[in-house]
């Protein structure tokens, strides 16, 4: 056994635990107690993780971190001011100010930044990274979010993922790549989907073509990006950007307006599909009420492939029409070229015929 003293710039923390034995806080900023380096596997600094029991592998690091747990279960890293503060489950990471602070029956989660997942209860294996990530959230499962202020529309969405400052994804089982003012998503090579033969089964040739094309409605528009951004996004969202955020959001609204962008409308490509009883997967439709209407612009390649094919097939048969018209005109003209020598042959012969017959008679 050791006797060791802490001397710390601060006087916040409460109590230091490795093993089984407990510095407290002697005075303004200085820790006294034992250490036993040779036993146990928690470590905490502050007022929290006093009831870790038999519970071991915990790291509880701020005032009011882990103060709930209750050593029913191992695994938590708590590291800030009310970081998991009310956590009883295991496998968690809370790492920023009020990191998790909400988290109840959560598990395998990790929030990095301050006040990140700090609405979070119940969900879990989510990932959370950046200062005021996911707010809304309260019980979804296999979120990731990477970015400042980013966030979900809904508060239970399940495997969906946002990447970007003050990106919001709004339906489960979704993408968003970058807040409504990316104006670019750039790669080195095109975007590739899995297409192997061997996996894919209940193979028709039933795709529409040309009565599908013929009844889309290709036009040109503005998009309204704030209206857009109101529909997605959760209430008063806005009012934890700061204002650096606030003008750049405000200057690419204003540059939105000027855009002339050329397309087709959702819910139109999707009626046009129905009403020919196409089942077309480039339409994707809302999921909920925070969700919106989008189009894979690439899906349409493969109607317009099957009208372009659609198109060649009547173009052969023309050709051949034609072809064969001309051939029959061909022999026509000749047949006609025939008939008329044959009548000027014959003019020729009744006129030699009346000449004949003329000189006859003057004889």
């Amino acid at each position: 056994m050791k006797k060791i003293i802490l001397i710390l710039p601060f006087a916040l923390l409460t109590s230091f635990i490795f093993g089984q034995d407990k510095l407290e806080v002697v005075g303004d900023g200085v820790i006294t107690g034992n250490l036993n380096l040779g036993t146990g596997t928690n470590l905490v600094l502050g007022n929290g993780g006093t009831n870790l029991g038999n519970s071991c592998c915990h790291t509880i690091i701020g005032r009011d971190a882990g103060l709930a747990l209750d050593g029913s279960y191992n695994s938590s890293t708590f590291i800030g001011v009310e970081a998991g503060r009310n956590t009883t489950h295991p496998d968690n990471v809370f790492v920023g100010t009020a990191s998790g602070k909400a988290n109840t029956f959560g598990v395998q989660n990790t929030f990095i930044g301050s006040v990140s997942g700090v609405n979070h209860v119940s969900g879990s294996n989510n990932v959370m990274v950046g200062t005021n990530a996911g707010p809304t959230d309260s019980s979804g499962n296999q979120l990731v979010l990477v970015g400042s202020f980013i966030d979900v529309a809904s508060n239970n969405l399940n495997n969906a993922v946002a990447i970007g400052a003050a990106s919001v994804v709004n339906s489960s089982n979704k993408v968003r790549i970058g807040n409504s003012s990316i104006s670019v998503i750039e790669g080195q090579v095109a975007y590739s989907f899995p297409s192997d033969g061997r996996f894919k089964k209940n193979v028709k040739n039933d795709v529409s073509g040309l009565d599908f094309i013929m009844k889309l409605r290709p036009v040109t528009y503005n998009f309204d990006l704030a209206t857009y951004n109101n529909h997605i996004r959760p209430a008063d969202y806005q009012s934890k950007f700061s204002i650096e955020m606030l003008a750049a959001e405000k200057e690419a609204i204003e540059k939105s307006k000027k855009v002339i962008q050329a397309g087709f409308i959702a819910q139109e490509v999707e009626a046009a599909a129905k009403s020919i009883g196409f089942d077309f997967d480039g339409v994707v439709v809302p999921q909920n009420e925070k969700d919106n209407y989008s189009l894979r612009y690439s899906n349409f390649v493969v109607p317009l492939v099957q009208s372009t094919q659609e198109q060649q097939h009547y173009i052969d048969n023309l050709e051949y029409t034609v072809a064969s018209q001309e051939k029959r005109i061909t022999k026509l003209e000749q047949e006609n070229r025939e008939a008329m020598s044959e009548m000027a042959q014959l003019k020729a012969m009744v006129n030699n015929l009346l000449n004949s017959a003329l000189i006859s008679s003057d004889n």
